[in-house]
C-alpha cells in the first residue's frame, strides 16, 4: 500500500490531467455550487474554464472501518 504521500501525489496528478482537459470528473463544480450557491450563477456558464485555472488542495483523510482478510477469494468463484 503506498504512503500517504504517495497517495497525494496520486490524487494531484490525477486533478492535474482532469483540469488539463478540462474534465471536471471529481464534482468539484457540484461541491462548489453547494457551498457557494450565489456564486456558481456567475461561474457555471465558464466553468471548464474556471476548472481549468482553479487551485485545488488535497488533504487526505481516512478511516479504516474494518481489518481483516477476504474468505473467498475472486477465484474461488470463477472455479465453481
Amino acid at each position: 500500500m503506498a504512503g500517504r504521500e504517495e497517495q497525494e501525489k496520486i490524487l494531484k496528478e490525477g486533478i492535474q490531467n482532469a483540469q488539463h482537459i478540462g474534465s471536471d470528473i471529481f464534482g468539484f463544480g457540484e461541491a462548489f455550487h453547494r457551498k457557494y450557491p450565489s456564486e456558481w450563477h456567475k461561474w457555471k456558464e465558464d466553468w471548464t474554464r474556471k476548472f481549468q485555472h482553479l487551485q485545488v488542495d488535497v488533504n487526505l483523510r481516512y478511516r479504516l472501518n474494518r481489518v481483516g482478510k477476504i474468505t473467498n477469494s475472486v477465484d474461488s468463484y470463477q472455479n465453481n
